[in-house]
């Protein structure tokens, strides 16, 4: 019954190609948010971010896909992954020019 804030930023590191990365995040088999499909700009951060309610309490799943699987393109940077209870924990990335969700 726990409140989670999940929090992680990504970028397209290669976008002369033309398969951005497209990216799902999961708990449990439980797809989180939509999918995020990265801009075709390259280095530019995007926040996803969720609310998550934990059904029970015990460990978890949680995973990270690459829904684009060609080989050309879908190269992504992702940096500060942050699972808490609090959203004053989840950094933004001010340094890059990007501002928090939150």
């Amino acid at each position: 019954g726990t409140t989670y804030f999940f929090s992680a930023w990504v970028s397209n590191i290669n976008g002369t190609f033309e398969n951005p990365p497209r990216l799902k995040f999961s708990i449990d088999n439980a797809q989180l948010g939509t999918d995020i499909i990265t801009s075709s700009t390259t280095h530019d951060w995007q926040q996803f971010y969720v609310i998550w309610t934990a059904p029970s309490t015990g460990a978890v799943d949680i995973r990270l896909e690459n829904l684009i699987t060609t080989s050309n393109g879908n190269d992504v940077a992702i940096e500060e992954i942050n699972f808490s209870t609090s959203c004053q924990y989840i950094p933004n990335l001010n340094a890059l020019g990007q501002s928090s969700l939150l």
